[in-house]
């Protein structure tokens, strides 16, 4: 007759799975906190002291997990910001300046400010562009007056004493200074920006 040997034999596993201890490692791996919070609460075998090691070396993991996000992050914000400085043509231009001389041409009477860009960038330039070249470069800028000098047709867009209320168009000279007046960009109320044609009377 066969025994049953009750008492050799194993007790069943009636553990819950976040319970056994190879579901707890896996979850100090891959969700530190989790996995801390199970292993103090149900692996009663271990000793406090191997607990805390553990716990130490998973919160070690937590933060370099969390930390290997930032980079990424931020690295996307500096693309964002980069791309929005290159969508605007006039950011991307060297700001260049130069003495502004007396008629005869002996004496220097102050300083300008100058970008130089194509005829085509200068018309495709969007209200938007202008805007936000106007209020973060030349109205900072402390001159005589600024241009954007497109070199190619001889036209510019001049900011008189560096003002950026009323801008006037036209052919520039070599000094940045206009020879002759062909419009005008006026600030409106709501900063935005209209273009008049010089008035022939």
């Amino acid at each position: 007759m066969n025994n049953i040997n009750i008492g050799n034999s194993s007790p069943p596993n009636t553990q819950k799975l976040y319970q056994q201890n190879w579901f707890i490692y896996l979850c100090m791996f891959f969700f530190p906190p989790a996995g801390i919070a199970l292993m103090w609460i149900y692996n009663k075998k271990s000793s406090a002291k191997f607990k805390g090691i553990i716990t130490f070396v998973a919160l070690i993991w937590f933060i370099l997990m969390l930390n290997s996000k930032n980079p990424y992050t931020t690295n996307n914000n500096n693309t964002a910001s980069t791309d929005s400085e290159i969508s605007n043509i006039l950011l991307s231009k060297q700001v260049r300046t130069a003495d502004v001389m007396n008629g005869l041409g002996d004496t220097v009477i102050g300083q300008r400010a100058y970008i130089e860009v194509s005829n085509d960038e200068m018309t495709s330039l969007t209200l938007e562009q202008f805007q936000e070249f106007a209020n973060n470069v030349v109205k900072g800028f402390d001159g005589n007056y600024f241009s954007i000098i497109a070199t190619d047709s001889q036209k510019a867009i001049f900011f008189p004493a560096s003002d950026i209320t009323i801008i006037q168009y036209g052919n520039v000279n070599d000094n940045g200074m206009l020879d002759e007046v062909i419009g005008y960009i006026l600030l409106q109320d709501d900063g935005s920006y209209t273009y008049e044609l010089k008035s022939e009377n």
